[in-house]
């Protein structure tokens, strides 16, 4: 399909983004996902109104579009109510220039 998967669901479960994941792509997807979901989980919160962008999801990866949604994203990260950093137990996400950036921009 060569698309966003944000692109594949309902208008309904788009919104702006209530928190907005910063993680290292090196990093286990279910690991960094299951991190997110404990700490939404803990917040005891209305989960109806939490929208979390992630990258990996909400990026295209394929070409022609990486570009237009990459030049977006300071705007997006500074529209998130909150920013979530993700670390796995060597810090790796420090280490990558990409993750330093996006926490530069909060």
């Amino acid at each position: 399909l060569k698309c966003r998967y944000c692109d594949l669901v309902s208008d309904k479960l788009l919104d702006t983004p209530t928190y907005y994941v910063v993680h290292c792509w090196q990093q286990s997807f279910v690991g960094m996902a299951d991190a997110v979901r404990q700490y939404v989980a803990q917040l005891r919160t209305n989960l109806d109104e939490v929208y979390i962008w992630i990258d990996i999801v909400c990026v295209n990866q394929h070409g022609e579009r990486t570009g237009s949604d990459i030049a977006q994203m300071r705007d997006i990260i500074q529209s998130a109510d909150r920013v979530l950093l993700v670390l796995d137990r060597h810090g790796l996400a420090l280490q990558r220039t990409w993750v330093l950036w996006e926490l530069w921009v909060t």
